[in-house]
């Protein structure tokens, strides 16, 4: 077995996404975020094969850095910390990275290889970490899955918008949803999420295509709705999100910054969706949105 690198880098929430996505561009098969310790902020560890022309690599991370500092999402120096790893090392310290998490009271997300011992009311779903993002560790994941929690009927009909790992369509499965339709424009992202389906066994209930709204295994409307996307996405969509959900349906959006939430809230308003709950975790904002008395009139007419 090879050697292995582990390049981790220091991240906001405005640079997580795309120090991740280069990262395994560059090779990683999948990134981990890491707490620091004594509130020092977090980081992105990939893990790249050593021999790979390391140092090149940091120079595309430096670059990348630079050009977020240009746009305003990022200041100051770019901190990479760069660990040699023996093959004999690197399995227990990428896994050893990730935990079973207690999402709610019987929401658990789990890495394949651990076991938990939980209640016989609880669900536990099995989510491989890969280069999808969603494996239940971060904020905005753990948002959504407990607003679903307190969403989801027997039978429901959902669709995921943005589904990455598919965590959330399966948790929407397991938690009794009869249809779920899943997108994502990434078509990695789109695998990922069919073998964690295939997985925890849900391919029955659970489709999975690469597209978004327009795709045409979106079909009719639904009594949830799903999107943990980034701010500027849900606004794109904004105007087509009541025109899929249900007349008593909801709509649950994550992947918002709190300072952003409000702008959010308004769009969403002047779309004729009123906010029915909201809820922060760390520098997320999470709602759960449903069409207005007036908005349902109209729908109807």
């Amino acid at each position: 077995m090879s050697d292995w690198v582990e390049i981790q880098v220091a991240v906001t929430s405005g640079t997580e996404e795309a120090v991740s996505n280069l990262l395994c561009e560059l090779g990683s098969n999948g990134v981990v975020l890491v707490d620091g310790e004594h509130g020092t902020g977090s980081s992105v560890a990939g893990y790249i094969p050593a021999g790979e022309r390391i140092h090149d690599k940091v120079r595309r991370i430096r670059e990348l850095w630079d050009g977020l500092c240009g746009l305003g999402l990022a200041d100051g120096d770019c901190q990479i910390a760069i660990r040699h790893l023996p093959a004999s090392d690197w399995a227990t310290e990428w896994q050893g990275r990730f935990v079973p998490i207690q999402v709610s009271d019987r929401l658990i997300v789990k890495p394949p290889w651990a076991t938990v011992s939980g209640r016989a009311d609880q669900v536990v779903i099995d989510i491989l970490p890969g280069m999808a993002f969603g494996t239940g560790e971060h904020e905005t994941t753990q948002l959504c899955l407990r607003a679903l929690d307190r969403t989801i009927r027997p039978g429901d009909r959902v669709l995921d918008v943005g589904t990455g790992s598919g965590v959330l369509a399966i948790a929407a499965a397991r938690l009794g949803a009869g249809e779920v339709t899943a997108v994502d424009t990434d078509d990695v992202a789109v695998e990922n999420a069919r073998s964690n389906i295939v997985r925890n066994r849900m391919s029955d209930r659970v489709h999975v295509a690469c597209g978004s709204l327009d795709h045409p295994s979106v079909r009719g409307s639904y009594r949830v709705i799903l999107s943990n996307l980034d701010t500027r996405t849900i606004l794109r969509l904004s105007a087509a999100w009541p025109s899929r959900l249900d007349p008593d349906g909801t709509l649950i959006l994550s992947g918002v910054l709190s300072t952003e939430g409000e702008e959010v809230v308004q769009s969403l308003r002047a779309q004729g969706l009123d906010v029915i709950q909201q809820a922060t975790m760390g520098e997320w904002w999470s709602g759960a949105m449903r069409k207005s008395e007036e908005l349902k009139v109209k729908s109807e007419e």
